[in-house]
């Protein structure tokens, strides 16, 4: 039997839950500054470190290298991204649009001020940092929406639909030809699939795991049920969650009875 855990699956080590923020910053002891370190350290920090999350923020970066990369590889790469849209600046937009583009969870917090089309649809924390109502309110939502995400809840960005999975797949780029190799694959080992639908919400970095899971089960339909645990851990969308959870569980077959007394 193969046995694998989520660090093997995912092709990197295990490590905690990150969430990274992004925020106007403005130069030392600026008024920008000062709200930004009260927001990060009263408000977010409050909040979810206690729910297990590390909290990183752009100047917060230690490590030796190009700034712009390290950003945006948090950007991608964390868990959970809070992105503070006050004063509309042009920085934290741009990495909330990369974030879209990731289809990754994200939260927005705001003073209120008016907020560009595109982004007032989506449910955006109002956040007066100077009422200490308003702070209490801002915790606890933001609270509810970091459970909601690991609950499965379904990332919703202005990309959600655009494209489709079906006109991605027709698309003939790479990433397309990879999805549509893996979904093909994955179908192939589990031809059920339960009714869920893929068109929402299928994580790029699902690729890899999914190929690696493919590889050690290419010659069986059915899971042993601890593994089938650890894809679902190792998986991020929460379509292929639901899906890895109605795998097959292996049978045993009852040993031999030797008929010797």
């Amino acid at each position: 039997m193969v046995e694998m855990n989520v660090a093997q699956l995912s092709g990197e080590p295990d490590r905690g839950k990150t969430c990274f923020v992004a925020s106007p910053i403005g130069p030392d002891n600026s008024e920008i500054r000062k709200r930004s370190d009260l927001i990060l350290e009263h408000v977010i920090a409050e909040t979810v470190q206690p729910m297990g999350y590390t909290v990183n923020r752009a100047d917060q970066l230690a490590v030796a290298g190009s700034i712009t990369t390290q950003i945006m590889s948090h950007v991608v790469s964390a868990d959970i991204a809070i992105f503070d849209l006050t004063g509309n600046n042009a920085n934290v937009f741009y990495e909330l649009a990369i974030r879209h583009a990731a289809n990754k969870p994200y939260i927005q917090i705001s003073d209120g001020s008016p907020l560009p089309f595109d982004v007032t649809v989506y449910r955006t924390i109002p956040l007066d940092y100077q009422d200490l109502e308003s702070v209490a309110q801002a915790k606890r939502t933001l609270q509810e929406m970091v459970l909601a995400y690991e609950q499965g809840a379904l990332v919703e960005t202005p990309l959600t639909n655009v494209p489709d999975v079906p006109t991605l797949l027709g698309s003939g780029d790479l990433i397309g030809s990879q999805l549509s190799t893996v979904i093909n694959l994955v179908m192939s080992l589990h031809g059920d699939m339960r009714g869920v639908s893929y068109q929402h919400t299928i994580d790029i970095e699902d690729v890899p795991v999914l190929q690696r899971f493919i590889q050690a089960y290419a010659n069986s339909g059915e899971v042993p049920v601890e593994n089938r645990t650890v894809l679902e851990n190792a998986l991020r969308s929460p379509h292929l969650k639901e899906w890895a959870q109605g795998l097959p569980i292996e049978n045993v077959s009852p040993a031999v009875d030797s008929g010797q007394g």
